[in-house]
């Protein structure tokens, strides 16, 4: 090859090299630009990650394919068919009842009313979640009053109702049901986009190759773990109310329960009450009488002892007087 020959060969290299860089320079800027563009519009449409997940899960292939990032196929499409289905798989599935009771009573027999309560919620395969008694006054004005979350199955709620309020004395009950069903089957189809999303997320992840790319969908695939904690765990608690109902219980000691009295009793049935309770008060009287005395029996008798040794030397002074005079 002669020398005339090399030098044009050699220009044609020169000049296929500079374009080659040029290319490359604008592309890299033409990308860099994309990929901030895209990450600003990514980022803002993950602000309301549990409304929208939907959305961002376009966002996200959206940030894929203006950064030259390569991404599996996916339907992108609003999921209104997938929210009415979900819709209709609540009418398959079952409602989500959530019931509540609350029981108000008082009793004479605190600690009897103690055992029958546990009878009653292990009969009813339930349990009592949780329990406190407190107590006030002192001697005979002592009183114990008790507080409970008593929970059953939801379908032996109303037995397991009636049976608490014969524990006692009934001063209130009332009860509600809160129907969660749509709450929760929205939750449910929220939760399993939420699932595909990760799923399609850990897919760019590994296809990913810029550090860009990978810190940003590892930070989506964070907010979208935490979207799916927070969806499973109200599943959970709303499948927790409705499979177990909730009796709230309040239980107040009392020495004597009072009758209400009512238009249709007559009048001897009313005489016979008072008549009654006025024997019982009396014979309390004097049954605390006898304690008292029981309890104060010696300082008494030390009491009449000095009483009579001081009238015996009041007498023998009347006595002796005269004779001195």
């Amino acid at each position: 090859m002669n020398m005339r020959n090399l030098n044009t060969v050699s220009t044609a290299v020169l000049a296929a090299a500079a374009s080659l860089a040029l290319a490359a320079c604008s592309a890299s800027a033409s990308r860099q630009e994309s990929l901030n563009g895209a990450s600003s519009v990514a980022y803002s449409q993950a602000q309301d990650t549990v409304e929208m997940p939907w959305q961002e899960e376009k966002a996200l292939y959206d940030y894929a394919g203006e950064s030259n990032m390569p991404a599996p196929e996916a339907d992108m499409s609003a999921p209104e068919a997938d929210m009415s289905a979900h819709a209709a798989d609540a009418k398959h599935q079952g409602e989500k009842i959530v019931k509540t009771g609350n029981v108000i009573l008082r009793t004479e027999s605190f600690d009897e009313s103690m055992e029958d309560l546990d009878e009653i919620a292990n009969s009813c395969g339930g349990y009592i979640e949780s329990s406190s008694i407190y107590s006030y006054g002192d001697g005979e004005d002592a009183r114990r009053t008790y507080s409970g979350v008593i929970r059953v199955p939801s379908e032996r709620f109303s037995e397991a109702k009636k049976r608490v309020e014969a524990l006692g004395q009934l001063q209130s009950s009332n009860e509600s049901a809160d129907d969660m069903t749509g709450q929760y089957y929205d939750a449910k189809g929220r939760l399993d986009v939420k699932y595909i999303e990760r799923e399609r997320v850990i897919e760019m992840r590994e296809l990913a190759t810029d550090i860009e790319d990978i810190l940003y969908l590892e930070e989506r695939l964070g907010a979208i773990n935490a979207d799916i904690e927070i969806y499973e765990s109200r599943l959970k608690n709303i499948d927790s109310l409705a499979s177990y109902s909730t009796i709230y219980l309040d239980i107040e000691e009392v020495k004597e329960l009072l009758i209400a009295v009512t238009s249709r009793e007559t009048l001897a049935k009313r005489a016979a009450q008072s008549f009654r309770g006025s024997a019982a008060q009396t014979a309390r009287f004097f049954e605390n009488l006898a304690v008292f005395l029981a309890g104060a029996s010696i300082p008494l008798a030390i009491i009449a002892i000095l009483g009579a040794v001081a009238v015996l030397i009041l007498k023998k002074s009347r006595v002796k007087k005269p004779a001195g005079n």
